[in-house]
């Protein structure tokens, strides 16, 4: 009667850690949209790109936006979204952004 018990015990211990791992937990971070925060500050176009020798634009230091990472190594093409945004088509505009350990986090293009 005890391992009865003790079986039984187990495995509704077993058949609820289960069940618990079965959430989706997966988010879409194409539809998010950028969480306000009050660290945001105002960059213009040229302080975070420079124009390299074969005319192509780079970032000058390591951005984030919308969870994707682009390098300074990186040459920016018309009509390629990195992390939804059209960085070469925002040419001219200002950003609104945040820091956080050396990366420049692009919260917003201002029209």
């Amino acid at each position: 009667m005890k391992n009865l018990i003790i079986i039984l015990l187990l495995w509704l211990s077993a058949f609820a850690a289960a069940a618990q791992s079965k959430k989706d937990k997966r988010v879409d971070t194409a539809d998010n949209k950028p969480a306000p925060t009050s660290t945001m500050f105002k960059m213009r176009y040229d302080d975070l790109f420079s124009q390299n020798a074969d005319a192509t634009w780079s970032p000058k230091q390591p951005l984030m936006i919308n969870g994707e990472m682009v390098g300074t190594d990186t040459k920016l093409a018309i009509g390629v979204r990195y992390g939804g945004i059209d960085l070469l088509g925002s040419s001219g505009h200002d950003m609104l952004v945040d820091t956080a350990r050396g990366v420049v986090i692009i919260r917003q293009v201002v029209k």
